[in-house]
């Protein structure tokens, strides 16, 4: 009875750590990283230097990134012409059709990106899916959290960066 309550405590406190926000402290610098649009040419992170950047990194077959990109989608329409957004799925290259069905039947506008190197999530990811990292024009990064954010949140963390 009480390794199983020792185990219920445990498993509580690691889906709490997950989904806790991980403030980073102000001017660490971002981490350039490789990923590749849709027709498989390189981009960079560095390649937006001196823009804000929102970074999302996403899987469409994760539910808590399903759930919150159509809020990714309203504030990149509303923001996307201040703040540059990076979405940046997570599967594999042989997967590339289904994530473009899945973006064309959800109609996002928003630009995406695959990592199919790994070399984001390696740079950013805190071991769970969705990660959202935010940095300001200055290279620094403001915000870093694993887990499924609302609109609200999103919008705030837009704003500390805008």
């Amino acid at each position: 009875m009480r390794a199983g309550i020792v185990l219920a405590a445990i498993l509580t406190v690691t889906m709490i750590a997950v989904t806790v926000i991980l403030a980073l402290p102000g001017g660490d610098r971002a981490k350039d990283f490789t990923v590749y649009d849709e027709h498989s040419y390189m981009k960079h992170f560095s390649d937006y230097s001196g823009k804000p950047v929102i970074i999302n990194i996403w899987a469409s077959w994760c539910p808590p990134c399903r759930n919150e990109l159509p809020h990714f989608e309203k504030l990149y329409k509303e923001c996307g012409s201040r703040v540059q957004f990076m979405m940046i799925d997570k599967e594999s290259k042989q997967k590339l059709n289904d994530v473009k069905k899945f973006i064309k039947d959800g109609k996002y506008t928003f630009p995406v990106f695959y990592d199919w190197d790994n070399s984001a999530y390696e740079a950013y990811g805190t071991g769970a899916i969705p990660v959202t990292i935010a940095i300001n024009a200055d290279g620094e990064i403001v915000y870093n959290q694993a887990g499924m954010l609302d609109e609200s949140s999103l919008r705030k963390i837009i704003d500390s960066i805008k």
